[in-house]
């Protein structure tokens, strides 16, 4: 890519190709390990919800519609809830189809939105905003400029220049564009600094330490503090993410195994009723 380009080329010409390449060696790594943990992080939650997903259509379609002729037989009406779940099982039965095509369409649509420039603007500040995962994706971000914009540094090219790479290297649209206001500001002859200090996706403490960088002519070692300090953050992030999911899942978990017990059961016990009756 771009990134990999351009800092073999600086390295060639600053006759620092072999620090070069063993910076790029250390940014792919650390890409590398940041993956892995995310999916092995997201791993848990995917195979329980694939697990609820067999549940749920499981019951809802082999054990919930037999009460309702076996129950007919004594005369009796079906608690409401086994009635709402009888009615979410004959739904999809009967419309899964049209179900089908409302969500492919969905999906379709938003794809296509989130496409555009305003969509996808749209898209990555809802991201950033998402509990747990928000500042997940944004210190992942934040730890790729803080990598890359040393490396190109390091390599001899240019701020703006350098800008303008680590903006194409960032994920999320909404920090795209303000690196680009940065760099517009730094060509212009402004402070690089100051574009981080105003900014409001940016954490404050970056602008700060870029101040302190430049003022000291010492930007490429701020800069390895400042992915020192995200490292350390989005691995603890990491590592903790299935810790902080599985409260939230397992809430989730029991409201819905509740709610299908519950429809099973009160069925059972009216019966029962029902039997003792006559």
């Amino acid at each position: 890519d771009s990134i990999y380009v351009n800092t073999i080329k600086a390295g060639e010409a600053s006759g620092k190709l072999d620090d070069v390449l063993n910076l790029l060696s250390s940014s792919a790594e650390q890409r590398m390990e940041n993956q892995v943990k995310v999916k092995n992080a997201t791993f848990y939650p995917k195979i329980v919800l694939f697990g609820i997903l067999v549940v749920v259509i499981t019951v809802t379609t082999f054990v919930v519609p037999k009460f309702e002729s076996f129950y007919s037989r004594f005369g009796g009406d079906l608690p409401p809830l086994t009635v709402f779940v009888l009615g979410i099982s004959k739904f999809f039965q009967n419309y899964w189809y049209l179900i089908a095509i409302i969500g492919a369409a969905a999906y379709f649509a938003s794809r296509r939105f989130a496409n555009t420039p305003k969509g996808r603007l749209l898209f990555h500040r809802t991201l950033l905003r998402l509990p747990i995962f928000g500042p997940i994706f944004l210190q992942y971000d934040l730890l790729t400029f803080s990598t890359v914009f040393r490396l190109l540094l390091a390599s001899g090219i240019p701020i703006v220049e350098s800008l303008a790479i680590v903006r194409d290297s960032l994920s999320n649209q909404v920090l795209k564009n303000e690196i680009e206001q940065f760099r517009e500001e730094v060509e212009s002859g402004g402070s690089l600094s100051r574009g981080f200090q105003r900014s409001k996706t940016f954490p404050r403490m970056i602008g700060n330490l870029l101040t302190v960088g430049e003022e000291g002519g010492k930007v490429e070692e701020v800069l390895g503090k400042i992915s020192s300090y995200y490292k350390i953050q989005l691995d603890y992030r990491l590592n903790n993410l299935a810790k902080a999911i599985e409260p939230a899942f397992l809430v989730f978990i029991f409201g819905l195994v509740l709610v299908l017990v519950l429809s099973i059961f009160l069925p059972i016990w009216k019966m029962s009723q029902l039997v003792r009756t006559r």
